[in-house]
């Protein structure tokens, strides 16, 4: 019954926890946490003459290389342009080029961008012309022609 407490499968028990609990709790510290304690059990199967004391001591030196290195990994890791605009709302469309689809009139008309029309606020614009994008001011696009800037 000790050799059950303090082998291999009880590192694995513990690494199948932290993944239980990983899957439950927000960020990704108990995964690096799970992969250490997967790995003490590994090294236990291998080395099955380490003592409690040692595997500890091998967990907590594993536990504390994985989560340095997934941190790592993380922060290197290049990110995607799409997935940084995921939540900016109208303040993604700045600087981009839509199309006109409501005529501006008085500075007011309307732009599709994406799947969605939008207010847009500036120079006046003839339906399917282009504009750009300048500001957002709440959910109105800030328009400016782009076939003036041309001219």
């Amino acid at each position: 019954m000790d050799d059950f407490w303090f082998g291999p499968w009880m590192w694995f028990i513990i690494a199948l926890l932290l993944l239980i609990v990983e899957m439950v709790a927000p960020g990704v510290l108990f995964l690096w946490i799970a992969i250490a304690a997967g790995a003490t059990g590994l090294l236990t199967l291998q080395l099955p003459f380490l003592g409690p004391e040692m595997q500890g001591a091998a967990f907590a030196v594993l536990a504390v290389l994985a989560t340095w290195a997934g941190r790592r990994y993380f922060r290197t890791r290049p990110k995607d342009e799409e997935a940084a605009l995921l939540n900016r709302g109208p303040r993604a469309y700045v600087g981009r080029r839509l199309v006109v689809t409501g005529e501006i009139v008085n500075g007011v008309g309307r732009v599709k961008a994406g799947d969605t029309v939008w207010t847009a606020h500036g120079d006046d614009a003839p339906q399917g012309a282009v504009v750009e994008v300048w500001d957002v001011d709440g959910i109105v696009l800030k328009v400016r022609s782009v076939d003036s800037e041309q001219g």
